[in-house]
């Protein structure tokens, strides 16, 4: 009875360990500086297995003169809150279907009225407001009149505005771009 009650306890054991792990997802914060390292980033991103490092914690130099932060987790809604701590926030998730099924990225953005972004918003600059609704007004990299090309800053005419009434935030709608 016991040799039977071993190899059940293993069969369960080995049956268990085929189950898929939960994803891991790299998230990334942006600072303007290294002193705000460890204050509420400008932006944060998840990307599902997005290759973790060594790295995950430190305040690291970022190709556009400001600085990121990484972390790993299982969990990424709930990293993404930690890093901005206190600060009001905007989390956008981002899907590669009609039904919201297939999750592509996630990106936080500071709720500010200043012209914001860089790296980790793959020089995409941003304001937004949160009052209820919620509002991302997005400046992409293009020419036009006055700025020079490749500017990305928050100019007017270079916008494309992302926004969801209350009723839509409260209930986390899915919103086509």
């Amino acid at each position: 009875m016991s040799c039977l009650a071993l190899f059940l306890l293993v069969l369960v054991e080995l049956r268990s360990s085929r189950v898929d792990a939960a994803p891991t997802y790299e998230i990334k914060a942006g600072y303007n500086s290294s002193e705000e390292c460890g204050s509420s980033p400008y932006a944060v991103t998840a990307i599902v297995n997005g290759g973790c490092s060594e790295d995950a914690g430190i305040c690291l130099n970022s190709s556009d003169g400001g600085f990121y932060s990484t972390n790993c987790s299982a969990n990424y809604l709930q990293t993404m809150r930690d890093f901005f701590g206190t600060s009001q926030y905007i989390i956008q998730e981002m899907y590669s279907d009609a039904s919201c099924s297939t999750f592509e990225y996630a990106i936080g953005f500071l709720v500010t009225t200043n012209c914001s972004g860089g790296v980790v918003t793959n020089q995409f600059y941003y304001k937004s407001a949160l009052n209820g609704s919620a509002v991302i007004e997005y400046f992409a990299l293009t020419e036009y009149v006055g700025v020079p090309e490749g500017d990305a800053t928050c100019a007017p005419g270079n916008t494309t505005l992302a926004s969801a009434d209350k009723e839509q935030v409260e209930a986390h709608t899915d919103i086509s771009l």
